[in-house]
Formats: C-alpha cells, structure tokens, sequence
C-alpha cells in the first residue's frame, strides 16, 4: 500500500464525503489508515455526530470513550470501499472542523511573523500537511 493515493469518496449526492489518507507508520511502529467522513452523518434516521455549538459540547464530545455508531459506519465502509485490507485492530478517535461562511480555508497573516490556518470546512484533513508547509515557508 505504499502507492496507496488520498482518497474522498462519495457514493451519492445525499450521502457524506468519506475520506482515506494513505498509511502512515508512525513514531510506535504501527502503520495507520486514516479513514473519516466530512460532515454528520444520518443513518437510518438517526444522527451520527451533530454540529457542536458550546464548549461543552466539545469537551464532551473529545472526551467520550467510544462511539458505536460511527464504528459500525466506518467498518462497514472499510469493507466496502477495501475489500482487500485486513485491518489487525482499529481505534477511533474524535476530531472536529471549524466552518467558515465562504467554505474556504482561512489562512494569513494575524501579525507579523504569526499565521493563522483555520476553517478547513471538513476538507483539508488531506491537505494538512501541506498547508502547515506553506504557513511555515511564509513566516521564514
């Protein structure tokens, strides 16, 4: 899988962006598959994640030990979309996105010599790297 490309994966117009970074082995010795959706996600009538509002709400949500719903979604598409990958174990893990009204990326200047990179709007978990490599070119 080292050839393995990103991936953002949409089966229909009403359901949510899936996306698929390639594996990345990290500082553990353990290679990952990072897999993730975009935006909430409604199955079967029933939320799975929901646009948080307070802080509260995001610790909350940070800090909750599991979350089957998502699981199940997850493996079900794993199986689907990579039929050939045979996961050993798999974790989940919590993240958020921040929204701009426009939906693109916030990225400037705050003040001198500090940039700011903010509002991904669920689109840029594949491009974080190279975002963080042009923040960093500018302020050098």
């Amino acid at each position: 899988m080292a050839t393995f490309p990103s991936v953002i994966y949409k089966s229909s117009y009403n359901d949510p962006y899936i996306y698929i970074l390639p594996p990345i082995t990290y500082p553990d010795g353990k290679t990952y598959l990072k897999f993730g959706h975009v935006v909430y996600l409604k199955e079967d009538k029933e939320e799975i994640g929901k646009p948080l509002v307070t802080l509260d709400e995001v610790n909350a949500w940070y800090c909750q030990d599991d979350y089957p719903k998502a699981r199940e979604y997850f493996d079900r598409y794993l199986k689907k979309l990579l039929p050939f990958v045979a996961p050993k174990s798999g974790k989940l893990d919590f993240c958020v996105m921040a929204a701009t009204a426009s939906g693109k990326q916030l990225i400037g200047f705050a003040e001198d010599n500090f940039m700011v990179a903010c509002g991904g709007n669920g689109k840029s978990a594949k491009f974080g790297l190279e975002i963080g490599k042009i923040c960093a070119q500018s302020i050098m």
